[in-house]
């Protein structure tokens, strides 16, 4: 499962929670 999406979502997360 390598999608574009779930990176992306991640990276925002990670970026918001930090």
């Amino acid at each position: 499962m390598r999608i574009p999406f779930l990176r992306a979502t991640l990276r925002k997360t990670l970026r918001h929670c930090a």
